[in-house]
């Protein structure tokens, strides 16, 4: 049985008419191991102190960073990204998740998993 890493977000959930779930999911033998090095590797040649690297925080002094991150990614042989994109009309958060954004966040992540994992296994 392979094993997998799941990375996920949501991007806005209020104020506009849509939002999207992105995953990147990475086989937990090839890419995880592979990409984890590779971005800690980036990390520090561009003297990038901070633990996370936020796609939100983009600015041109560290824009190389962000491609070669980019890059690492689109370079692995064992990893994936899918993208689903949600009406806001469609979703009653007030009936199907009790108005909590949490749970309609995690509602939309096993949406997008789920129809990732029906097409590649």
């Amino acid at each position: 049985m392979a094993l997998f890493h799941i990375y996920a977000d949501e991007s806005r959930q209020t104020g506009h008419p849509a939002m999207f779930y992105g995953m990147i999911i990475l086989l937990a033998r090839g890419a995880a191991p592979e990409l984890d090095a590779a971005v800690t590797s980036l990390k520090e040649n561009h003297k990038f102190g901070a633990d996370e690297i936020k796609w939100s925080s983009v600015s041109k002094s560290k824009i190389d960073l962000y491609k070669s991150v980019i890059d690492a990614f689109f370079n692995s042989t064992s990893a994936s990204f899918r993208c689903m994109r949600i009406e806001h009309n469609i979703i009653d958060r007030q009936k199907y998740h009790d108005s909590n954004f949490e749970t309609a966040f995690y509602w939309g992540c096993s949406m997008a998993l789920s129809r990732k994992l029906q097409i590649c296994c």
